[in-house]
């Protein structure tokens, strides 16, 4: 009797899990939770996150059975600017839109270098990253 018992406990709480969609930096898994919101099934599933990453919905969203939680991590960047060195994260790619989310505006006459190699122009620095060569 005492098995039966366990067994449909079990099979209860199972039953009472949401099946959470997770899609990370474009891969996705599903996981069975029993945690309510955004914040702690990413928790539960191990996925570190920055206050830099897209996450949707938010942090604090309430999570139903079938819902769907996306995160975008942030990249490291290192800026150097006027002799000060900035460690972030950005989902940018372009080295302009990385500068101006940190506040900084570029004049004609700054030097930008980018990965050690020198960007002829403020124009060029907004394309990046350039074509591939042969592309």
């Amino acid at each position: 009797m005492l098995l039966v018992f366990v067994a449909a406990l079990a099979w209860s709480y199972f039953q009472s899990l949401a099946s959470v969609r997770i899609i990370v930096d474009g891969t996705a898994s599903t996981l069975r939770t029993n945690q309510t919101k955004v914040v702690d099934v990413l928790h539960d599933a191990g996925v570190k996150t920055w206050p830099q990453d897209r996450v949707i919905p938010p942090m604090n969203t309430p999570i139903e059975d079938g819902d769907a939680i996306r995160v975008d991590h942030a990249r490291p960047v290192v800026v150097n600017v006027d002799g000060r060195t900035i460690q972030t994260r950005s989902l940018k790619s372009s080295p302009i839109d990385i500068v101006t989310d940190l506040g900084f505006v570029l004049s004609p006459y700054d030097k930008l270098i980018v990965d050690g190699q020198p960007v002829a122009s403020v124009s060029q620095a907004a394309k990046w990253p350039p074509p591939a060569q042969g592309d």
